[in-house]
């Protein structure tokens, strides 16, 4: 996480970052908009209600759906749309060239069945987060998953390397531009 940061820019908050007053000034600098993007460890998921966050990018594999409704519902606590919350997945290549998902070995089913993208994204979190089993796809008047719009299944695949860093700053810099993100890094 620290060399994301340093690589891309922002500031970094994780358990270990500093005394009680280093913490304090960083969620300081995460509520008022003073810094534009944050990485951080699940250390700051839970808790933070900060209205200029507008994207949660999760970097890596997540085992628990609570976890991933908890960290991403930090987007948009403002009322304003708040982008998706992307998970961006480790992918490696077997031997015939085919890409496959890393996976920790430790997911609970709900988060595989969200991230294989087969039902409204959704109607899984609202089963899982509160009990919601009615429900199976996005409501008018909602931002539509990417399963409801037609386009489950797919990912956004970031490989990281040494060499792409540049081309994960390129891609990362609109987002940065005009809100405040937290980058999630478990």
């Amino acid at each position: 996480m620290q060399s994301y940061a340093s690589e891309i820019g922002g500031a970094v908050f994780y358990s270990d970052v500093g005394e009680i007053e280093r913490k304090r000034e960083i969620v300081r600098m995460l509520t008022t908009g003073q810094e534009r993007l944050f990485w951080s460890t699940s250390a700051l998921g839970e808790g933070i209600d900060a209205s200029t966050i507008r994207v949660v990018i999760h970097v890596g594999g997540i085992d628990k759906l609570d976890d991933f409704g908890q960290q991403s519902g930090r987007a948009g606590r403002d009322g304003v749309t708040a982008s998706e919350s992307i998970v961006l997945q480790a992918e490696k290549k077997n031997q015939q060239g085919q890409s496959y998902r890393v996976r920790t070995g430790q997911e609970e089913p709900e988060m595989i069945e969200y991230l294989e993208g087969r039902r409204c994204r959704r109607a899984v979190l609202d089963a899982d987060m509160d009990g919601d089993v009615t429900r199976t796809n996005c409501r008018a008047g909602e931002q539509f998953c990417d399963v409801c719009r037609g386009q489950g299944r797919k990912r956004i695949r970031a490989h990281v390397s040494q060499g792409e860093v540049q081309s994960k700053r390129t891609r990362l810099q609109p987002m940065c531009s005009s809100t405040t993100n937290l980058l999630n890094i478990p």
